[in-house]
Protein backbone atom coordinates (compact mmCIF):
# COMPACT_ATOMS: atom_id res chain seq x y z
CA UNK A 1 0.00 0.00 0.00
CA UNK A 2 1.20 3.14 -0.76
CA UNK A 3 1.40 6.39 1.26
CA UNK A 4 0.80 9.78 0.61
CA UNK A 5 3.48 12.59 1.01
CA UNK A 6 1.81 14.59 3.61
CA UNK A 7 1.68 10.93 5.99
CA UNK A 8 5.07 9.68 5.11
CA UNK A 9 6.18 13.47 6.64
CA UNK A 10 3.45 13.64 9.36
CA UNK A 11 5.26 9.91 10.66
CA UNK A 12 8.83 11.77 10.21
CA UNK A 13 7.93 14.32 12.02
CA UNK A 14 6.97 11.63 15.13
CA UNK A 15 9.61 9.75 14.95
CA UNK A 16 12.37 13.05 15.67
CA UNK A 17 9.71 14.26 18.61
CA UNK A 18 10.50 10.71 20.13
CA UNK A 19 13.93 11.11 19.30
CA UNK A 20 14.72 14.69 20.22
CA UNK A 21 13.61 16.47 23.22
CA UNK A 22 11.72 19.62 22.58
CA UNK A 23 13.69 22.58 23.56
CA UNK A 24 11.64 24.01 25.79
CA UNK A 25 11.49 21.81 28.99
CA UNK A 26 9.63 23.29 31.80
CA UNK A 27 10.68 21.79 35.04
CA UNK A 28 8.18 22.07 37.89
CA UNK A 29 10.45 22.71 41.37
CA UNK A 30 8.01 21.91 44.65
CA UNK A 31 9.59 24.00 47.44
CA UNK A 32 8.86 23.52 51.64
CA UNK A 33 7.84 26.11 53.24
CA UNK A 34 11.12 26.05 55.17
CA UNK A 35 13.06 26.49 52.08
CA UNK A 36 10.73 29.28 50.55
CA UNK A 37 10.94 31.14 54.07
CA UNK A 38 12.81 33.90 53.57
CA UNK A 39 15.44 35.23 56.29
CA UNK A 40 15.67 39.01 56.49
CA UNK A 41 19.03 40.83 55.73
CA UNK A 42 20.98 41.53 58.91
CA UNK A 43 20.94 44.86 60.23
CA UNK A 44 23.49 47.44 58.86
CA UNK A 45 22.15 50.29 59.78
CA UNK A 46 25.31 51.16 62.53
CA UNK A 47 27.64 51.26 59.74
CA UNK A 48 28.66 54.83 57.78
CA UNK A 49 29.51 54.90 54.42
CA UNK A 50 31.57 56.91 52.52
CA UNK A 51 32.54 56.56 48.50
CA UNK A 52 36.23 56.77 48.39
CA UNK A 53 38.35 55.83 45.09
CA UNK A 54 40.72 53.46 45.24
CA UNK A 55 39.37 51.86 48.68
CA UNK A 56 38.37 47.80 47.98
CA UNK A 57 38.14 46.65 51.50
CA UNK A 58 35.70 47.19 53.57
CA UNK A 59 35.31 45.61 57.25
CA UNK A 60 32.30 45.71 59.07
CA UNK A 61 32.21 45.74 62.83
CA UNK A 62 30.49 44.46 65.56
CA UNK A 63 27.96 46.58 67.74
CA UNK A 64 30.08 46.33 70.51
CA UNK A 65 33.05 47.71 68.38
CA UNK A 66 31.33 50.06 66.86
CA UNK A 67 29.95 51.93 69.94
CA UNK A 68 33.95 52.29 71.11
CA UNK A 69 35.69 52.78 68.24
CA UNK A 70 33.80 55.55 67.25
CA UNK A 71 35.41 56.04 63.81
CA UNK A 72 37.69 54.65 60.79
CA UNK A 73 41.14 56.80 61.89
CA UNK A 74 40.57 54.94 66.01
CA UNK A 75 40.28 51.63 64.31
CA UNK A 76 43.23 52.10 61.92
CA UNK A 77 45.41 53.52 64.77
CA UNK A 78 44.70 51.11 66.84
CA UNK A 79 45.74 48.45 64.09
CA UNK A 80 48.43 50.20 63.73
CA UNK A 81 49.91 50.25 67.61
CA UNK A 82 48.96 46.62 66.81
CA UNK A 83 51.25 46.14 64.17
CA UNK A 84 53.96 48.09 66.02
CA UNK A 85 53.81 46.11 68.68
CA UNK A 86 54.24 42.45 66.55
CA UNK A 87 58.11 40.92 66.25
CA UNK A 88 59.96 42.18 62.99
CA UNK A 89 60.22 38.85 61.67
CA UNK A 90 56.33 38.92 62.02
CA UNK A 91 55.83 42.27 60.20
CA UNK A 92 58.32 41.24 57.46
CA UNK A 93 56.36 38.03 56.52
CA UNK A 94 52.90 39.96 56.68
CA UNK A 95 53.92 42.24 54.15
CA UNK A 96 55.79 39.68 51.62
CA UNK A 97 52.47 37.15 52.07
Amino acid sequence: MKKSVSSLLAEARELRKRVIPSRHVVRKVKFTPEEMAFEPLPDYSHLKFKRRKGVRNLVELDPDLAQFYKSSDAVNNALRKVMEALPTAARKRRKSA
